[in-house]
Parts: C-alpha cells; sequence; structure tokens
C-alpha cells in the first residue's frame, strides 16, 4: 500500500508538473495565479450556462420535478468532455511517461503502476470537474430548499464524477494504442479525430443559448433519454432526491468498473506501454550517396519532424488557424447567410466596409495564438546536447525553431487570405495586406514564445503535455500574445475611425515590425546568454 500511495503521489506531481519543489517561489507562485484565472474563467462560463438553464427552468409549471435536471445534464456534459480529453491525452500518462522504463524495472506489480498512473489522468480531470460542478452545486442550492444532506452528498458525487468517463476513455485509448501499433501514420488519425472532436465542441458551444432553451422546453423527455443512457446520471438524480441507497450505488458503480478495468488491463500493460513508443523505419532501405545541405535546412527538417511527431504538440499551436480555415470555408460556401447573420447587430452600421477589418482581425487574433516556439526549447529535454555540441549558433537555433511557425502557418493564412478575397472581392493591396500583417503578427508571435520559453524552460518532464500544455511559458506565451492582438486591433480601430482600412492595416504592421525588432535585439542579446547557460538540469 505505501509503495502504491508514492507512485500515486509521483503521478499527481507529474500532472501538476510545475509545482515541483525544485521550483523557484517566483515560479509557482506565478504558475499557481495562471492556473486560478483560468479556473475562474471556466467557472464563469459555468455558472452561466448553470444560471441560464435555472432561470429557463423556474417558470416552468413542474418546477420541482426538474430542476434537479440542470445538474444532470451538467454532470453529462462534463462525462463527455472528460471521456474526450482522457481518449486523447490519457495514452501520453499511461503509456508514455518518460519514468515508466524505470518504474517497470523497479519490483512493482503492474497493477500498482497503473493505478498510479490512472490517478494521475483522474486527478488532472477532477479539477476539470470541480470547476464545472461547483458553480451548478451553488445554484442548485440557490433555486431549490437547502438540505445538509443532500449537500454533502452532492459535493461527494463530483469527486466521483471523472472515474467513469476517465476510466472507459483510457480504455479505449489503450485499444487505439495497441490496435494502431504497425500503422505508420497513427499521429496523423489521431490529429483528424482531435479536430473533428474541437470543431462539434465549438459548434456546441457557438450556440449554446439556443440548446438551453431546448433543453428547458424539453427537459422531461431529455432527462428520460440521458438517465436511460447513462446510468450514473440517473444514480445522481436520485442522489438529489436524498435518497441514501442510491448513493452508495452510485459510489459503487463509480468505483468497481475502474478496479475491475484496471485489473484487465494490468497483464498487458507491458505491450501497450511498448507499442505506445513503437518507432517505424523502411525495410526496404537502401544506401545512396547522401546530399548535402545547409545548416538551417538540417535543423528546419528535425524541428518539423519533432513537431507532427507530437499530435498533441499539434493541437495546442495551430489548431485555431485549422479552425478559421474553415470557418472561411464555411464563409464561401453560406456567404449571404453569413451576411444576413450580421445584420442581426445594425449598430455596427454599413457592413461592407467592415469586413476587410473583421478579415483581418480574425486572421492577426489567430495567427497570434499558433506561434510553435513557446514549448520549443523544452522539447528538447535532455537531448539539449545535440543542439549545444552542434557546429551551429544560437541565432541559427533561434531561426530553426521560428521558421516552424511559419513554415505550417504561413500556408493556412495565404489560403485564408485568398479564400476572403475570392468571397468579398477584395483588390490586389488588401490581399497582401491579408497576408503580410497576420505574417508578421505570428513571426512576433513565435519570437515571444522563444523569449518566454527561454525565461521560463523545464527540461525535467515526463509527458509532453507537461511542457506543451502546462508549462508557464505556453500559457505565458498565449496569454501575452492575445493582448498584443487585442491592443493592436484596438489602434487599427481607432485609425479607422479617422482614416481607411488599407492605412489602419498599414499602422497596424508598422506597430508589429518595431516589436519584431525589439523582439529581435531580445533574442540576440539576452536569448543568446540565455540559452548558452541552459543545462538539461533547467
Amino acid at each position: 500500500m505505501k509503495k502504491t500511495l508514492l507512485l500515486i503521489k509521483a503521478a499527481i506531481n507529474a500532472a501538476l508538473s510545475n509545482t515541483q519543489v525544485s521550483e523557484s517561489p517566483k515560479k509557482k507562485y506565478l504558475y499557481i495565479g495562471l492556473y486560478i484565472f483560468l479556473a475562474l474563467y471556466m467557472g464563469a462560463i459555468s455558472f452561466s450556462m448553470s444560471i441560464m438553464m435555472f432561470e429557463q427552468m423556474a417558470v416552468l409549471p413542474n418546477l420541482e420535478a426538474i430542476m434537479g435536471f440542470s445538474s444532470v445534464i451538467m454532470l453529462f456534459v462534463t462525462s463527455v468532455l472528460i471521456f474526450s480529453t482522457s481518449l486523447f491525452s490519457a495514452s501520453n500518462m499511461l503509456f508514455k511517461a518518460k519514468d515508466l522504463e524505470m518504474q517497470l524495472a523497479m519490483p512493482l506489480t503492474h497493477f500498482n503502476i497503473v493505478l498510479a498512473k490512472f490517478m494521475g489522468v483522474y486527478f488532472m480531470n477532477l479539477l476539470f470537474s470541480l470547476v464545472i460542478m461547483l458553480p451548478n452545486c451553488v445554484l442548485y442550492f440557490i433555486y431549490t430548499e437547502f438540505n445538509a444532506g443532500v449537500f454533502v452528498m452532492f459535493l461527494l458525487s463530483i469527486l466521483l464524477i471523472p472515474l467513469i468517463p476517465c476510466i472507459f476513455g483510457s480504455a479505449l485509448s489503450a485499444l487505439i494504442t495497441y490496435g494502431l501499433r504497425k500503422f505508420r501514420y497513427k499521429n496523423f488519425l489521431t490529429l483528424i479525430f482531435s479536430f473533428a472532436f474541437f470543431f462539434l465542441y465549438f459548434k456546441f458551444f457557438g450556440n449554446i443559448e439556443g440548446y438551453i432553451n431546448y433543453i428547458a422546453n424539453s427537459a422531461d423527455e431529455l432527462f428520460s433519454n440521458i438517465t436511460s443512457f447513462y446510468l450514473p446520471a440517473l444514480l445522481f438524480s436520485k442522489t438529489l432526491s436524498g435518497d441514501f441507497l442510491y448513493f452508495l450505488l452510485y459510489i459503487a458503480l463509480s468505483i468497481l468498473p475502474v478496479l475491475l478495468l484496471l485489473w484487465a488491463l494490468t497483464p498487458f500493460y507491458s505491450k501497450l506501454v511498448a507499442a505506445a513508443n513503437q518507432t517505424f523505419v523502411k525495410s526496404d532501405f537502401k544506401f545512396k550517396v547522401q546530399k548535402a545541405g545547409s545548416r538551417t535546412t538540417a535543423m528546419l527538417k528535425k524541428e518539423i519532424s519533432m513537431f507532427f511527431s507530437s499530435a498533441i504538440y499539434v493541437m495546442n499551436t495551430i489548431f485555431m488557424l485549422v479552425l478559421l480555415t474553415g470557418f472561411s470555408v464555411y464563409v464561401i460556401i453560406s456567404k449571404d447567410k453569413f451576411l444576413t447573420s450580421l445584420e442581426m447587430f445594425p449598430e455596427l452600421g454599413d457592413l461592407s466596409s467592415l469586413i476587410f477589418p473583421f478579415a483581418l482581425a480574425a486572421l492577426m487574433a489567430t495567427a497570434a495564438m499558433s506561434a510553435t516556439t513557446a514549448s520549443s526549447i523544452s522539447l528538447e529535454g535532455k537531448k539539449l546536447w545535440i543542439y549545444k555540441s552542434s557546429p551551429v549558433t544560437t541565432a541559427e537555433i533561434f531561426n530553426a525553431k521560428i521558421l516552424v511557425t511559419m513554415v505550417v502557418a504561413v500556408p493556412l493564412i495565404v489560403i485564408n487570405a485568398v479564400m476572403y478575397t475570392f468571397a468579398f472581392s477584395f483588390d490586389v493591396v488588401q490581399l497582401l495586406l491579408l497576408i503580410f500583417v497576420p505574417s508578421v503578427a505570428i513571426y512576433v508571435a513565435a519570437q515571444l514564445g522563444l523569449i518566454f520559453n527561454l525565461l521560463f524552460p523545464k527540461l525535467e518532464w515526463k509527458n509532453e503535455a507537461m511542457v506543451v500544455k502546462n508549462s508557464t511559458s505556453a500559457i505565458l506565451s498565449l496569454l501575452t500574445a492575445m493582448l498584443i492582438a487585442v491592443l493592436l486591433i484596438y489602434v487599427g480601430y481607432n485609425i479607422l475611425v479617422v482614416s481607411t482600412d488599407t492605412i489602419a492595416a498599414a499602422s497596424v504592421l508598422a506597430i508589429l515590425c518595431v516589436f519584431l525588432f525589439a523582439f529581435y535585439m531580445i533574442l540576440k542579446t539576452f536569448g543568446t546568454k540565455k540559452f548558452d547557460n541552459l543545462t538539461a538540469n533547467s
């Protein structure tokens, strides 16, 4: 038991990533502050959704019978989201963690290792569950009569919500990992499914008010469908009525499947770890004369290979540009419908004069969120010595990492710019501005990401998610780039009021060039010194 608890503690520490003792207090507080901000942001969204549903249901005649349905549907939505994220991310924590090789060589049972890794997955999803469900819990007891016993059972139920979706998401992830062990392009397939999921996710939240109205008007029917499809939802709804027996059944239904599936997974754990870390080589390789290339080309190939070898790296960088590209296709197909929807906002005035600024702002904002550099140095990990011992300059390394962003993002920017030009008949100057302004914006964002990654490097990590999603540099880079984009859009709008859209766009481009030069000087001086002093223990 003691060994299991130590393993679980290590797994949770790995999930928290940046709260290790070796971190300086300043970094810890910064990291905690960022997580508090994200938790408050997501909690505010959950609070808004819950209060909209409660307000809609408060006017219905059968209020007492259906008021708990708001909490049931929030539980169901939370479970679906946790299942989806576990399906895509559990594989990294369960089968690809850097400490697995060491743990498998220790005198530990595979069940203890699997249980500990699963608890790491569960812990991260528990935080998500608390952020989503706690606002709903508070509102539930505001709109209904307070009952201390039900309140305690509600809180305990929230702690159990992630177990079922986590274990089934992890089990399905294990099956996919093993099934695709010989498939060379499994990362590409993962990306396709990930983009499809997040497209549906954003589509759902884009029309959330309409869905909430539908939910309120069809509460009885939806309640029946959800509780018949998802048994934990039925037991949770019975728990809200104060039935302690159903609460005990809810606990049993949440815990027993986890233990059974982990026990079933244990005999195949070594094979799954090997399958998840399997690499491919060409069996018909023939040695030929190798062509010599430049150092920059060689480094760029290496960086692009590292980028596309990680599905989570791709998803957390260029996703917004891909999503915007999908929206651009929709605009071309449904141009009239899109323009009609904008007419619902008469305060915008003449739409024909605002389409170009809107298109430019959308491209610039999404470009600012698409830099790949915020974790590119951290991802080197213990392989940093390869760059350190190579006959290349620090400036060349920086250029190669920035060029990855440009190679991946600029083609998407050009595609979007051409589609907007085709749809709204922009002239050549506007087309060029639609290409150059976002391109410079993403170059600036790439420089900024590199600076933050040098400020907050994390070369000691157990899985890629720790540096790609949860690192201080990744979060700060994204927030700062978004802030700069918003400020530039604000400046451009104020110039547009007294001038033309072309002059406003050119002014924004000029300001971006100032940022570009300033960040270039920072990388050339501070950045070079910081990288030269960087070690694999940072």
